[in-house]
């Protein structure tokens, strides 16, 4: 199970950024601790539902972004919406537990696993710094109810706080950010708008040493080339040693370990005549278990770049593409288990991301931010939720002239 747990961290070679430190500085309401521990089998579903959800959501957001880089958390996003799941209701929960691949399993049995999760890899080896932060941000005249502060106090450790939401808020919440991931996030929120009510964030760091660390003499100048067939200069490093390795006819895949070996950097590498978009749309569980369960000790040289990228993306597109698009809807969302506020939908779901790989080993920081809105807020609000057929029209105004018009039966691009 303690490998289970590890891999579940490792879902993509760049996917390593996890976190366990819940060192709350300001949190109003106690964490009750009476979560009784999950059973091997849930624990194992869990993990393995996250594991299914963090690869399609992967595929999703590389899709999304085909010329460019793509950094993501699974555990900081699943962290993230492990939180607002506690608070949906009917067809909200529904969609949200199915995109979640979590369909199947009761929420005390998720909560559990999550409670469990975290205090499994809190200070699981010694030499990684492992750090996750959870929290609550509550705009102070929105009601919000105590069964759900509970529950995600209880479950992950959750800080809560309440304050204004004015501009002064944005620097309180990213000054938070900024801590929590020492200082590799900063700014991640621009602005809270006058019908935002709510946050739940999720903060994630690591730090790891190489087990095996790459000497800085060793590393060398040399041509990266891109898939638009162009190139660009790179650095390097390179090591000989024994490492974990699997191969077949699309992939070499290597694991570098970090500290005692409880966390690595899982590296998948293309063949020549297989481009990395293949791997990816190809990409699934049974495919990640096959290259996991097929490594073994070889010997073996490893040239690496060095890298530093920080990515940011909206979650909603792709998050509402796999089936929790009613969540996002203004007057269709049921959040009721967080508010008797009927009219909260989530208005955002912002993912960013910071990852350094150099000789010395790899640091890493993740924030998931999900921001709830407040129809009660806009007394002139309305919503069109269009996802049936629709008729559209151009017209000069002056002259009441129509000059197109159409009927809209299947919206194609």
């Amino acid at each position: 199970m303690k490998r289970a747990f590890v891999l579940f961290l490792l879902l993509m070679p760049i996917l390593i950024l996890s976190g366990c430190s819940r060192n709350s500085t300001s949190t109003e309401v106690p964490a009750p601790t009476d979560i009784p521990a999950p059973s091997a089998a849930v624990q194992a579903d869990v993990i393995n539902a996250n594991n299914i959800f963090g690869l399609k959501l992967f595929q999703r957001l590389s899709d999304e972004k085909p010329d460019g880089n793509v950094v993501i958390s699974p555990l900081s996003i699943s962290l993230a919406f492990g939180m607002a799941l506690n608070g949906a209701d009917g067809q909200t929960y529904t969609d949200m537990q199915s995109t979640l691949e979590l369909a199947g399993l009761t929420p005390d049995e998720v909560n559990a696993t999550y409670r469990y999760m975290l205090d499994f890899l809190d200070g699981l080896d010694p030499l990684v710094m492992l750090e996750i932060a959870n929290s609550m941000w509550i705009e102070e005249t929105f009601d919000v109810r105590q069964e759900f502060i509970d529950m995600n106090t209880a479950t992950f450790d959750a800080e809560v706080r309440k304050l204004p939401f004015n501009p002064k808020a944005v620097n309180i919440i990213n000054t938070w950010i900024a801590e929590k991931t020492h200082d590799k996030i900063t700014d991640a929120l621009q602005t809270i708008s006058p019908a935002e009510v709510l946050f739940l964030i999720n903060a994630v760091y690591f730090k790891g040493t190489w087990t095996y660390q790459f000497d800085s003499t060793e590393t060398i100048d040399a041509d990266f080339h891109m898939i638009d067939g162009t190139t660009t200069a790179c650095r390097l490093m390179h090591q000989e040693n024994e490492f974990l390795h699997y191969s077949d006819q699309s992939v070499q895949v290597v694991d570098l370990p970090y500290g005692d070996g409880d966390f690595s950097l899982t590296v998948i590498f293309p063949n020549p005549d297989i481009t990395v978009d293949d791997i990816i749309a190809g990409l699934d569980n049974d495919l990640w278990n096959q290259w996991i369960d097929g490594l073994e000790m070889d010997s073996g040289t490893v040239y690496l770049p060095k890298f530093k990228i920080e990515y940011t993306t909206s979650l909603i597109p792709a998050l509402a593409d796999m089936g929790m698009n009613i969540a996002f809807a203004p007057r269709a969302a049921d959040f009721k288990k967080i508010t008797t506020d009927m009219n909260i939908y989530i208005s955002g779901a912002l993912h960013k991301t910071f990852i350094e790989v150099n000789e010395e080993g790899t640091e890493a920081a993740a924030v998931t931010v999900i921001g709830y809105e407040s129809i009660s807020n806009h007394p002139s609000y309305f919503a069109m939720y269009i996802d049936r057929p629709f008729l559209i029209a151009i017209r000069e105004k002056v002259s009441g002239t129509i000059l197109f018009m159409g009927k809209i039966l299947k919206p194609t691009t």
